[in-house]
């Protein structure tokens, strides 16, 4: 994660869960309902405050976030004490184990770009065999990377870098669509990926 990016979220982290727990997230419930394995091991990557953790575990995604904010992940802790949330970030994330299910809302954007295919590959590393990725980034970043007024990286996300890591990961891009964000009320990306199923082929 870009360092300035982790910054102000630590620094703003109220006024930013204040927003989110606002946010109307209709959209998002719709497309994990459509993709996602109920009663799968799911991850949230980039789980702030804990809220889309919350409302997995509520509906039969039994979720655990990652959030490379201090303070962000100190007010999930202490919001949802019975959800599990730990240190973390891409494209280093490197857990011990895959997840049938991954969520990761508008996270990628606030990298560098020559890194976002790096994130990509991280992300469908923890991917398990026959397991949905959903990916989310705001389109309307010009090419190159743009800083907003509290310090945060938008970074423009080149499609066919990420189409060429998900390819040679394995993923097959199954969804694209722009809907709107319900917490900024702006354009949102989002994209449906699935890893191939494991491979039975007698040697």
């Amino acid at each position: 994660m870009d360092p300035k990016t982790r910054r102000a979220y630590d620094d703003h982290a109220e006024t930013y869960a204040s927003r989110w727990l606002q946010a109307d997230r209709t959209n998002t419930h719709a497309l994990v309902r459509r993709f996602f394995t109920p009663g799968k091991p799911t991850l949230d990557v980039g789980s702030g405050i804990g809220r889309d953790v919350a409302w997995l575990c509520e509906h039969d995604f039994p979720a655990e976030g990652v959030e490379v904010s201090s303070t962000l992940l100190g007010l999930a802790r202490q919001t949802y004490p019975s959800r599990r949330f730990s240190s973390g970030s891409l494209p280093e994330l490197h857990l011990d184990r895959r997840f049938s299910n991954i969520l990761c809302r508008n996270v990628i954007m606030h990298l560098a770009r020559e890194v976002h295919p790096h994130a990509v590959t991280a992300l469908l590393r923890h991917l398990a065999p026959e397991g949905a990725l959903l990916l989310t980034w705001r389109p309307d970043t010009p090419d190159g990377e743009q800083r907003d007024g509290d310090g945060r990286l938008y970074a423009h996300v080149d499609e066919d870098q990420l189409r060429q890591a998900a390819r040679q990961a394995g993923a097959e891009w199954l969804h694209d669509e722009v809907i709107t964000s319900g917490s900024s009320g702006k354009p949102l990306r989002v994209v449906a990926l699935r890893r191939g199923a494991p491979d039975t082929t007698p040697e």
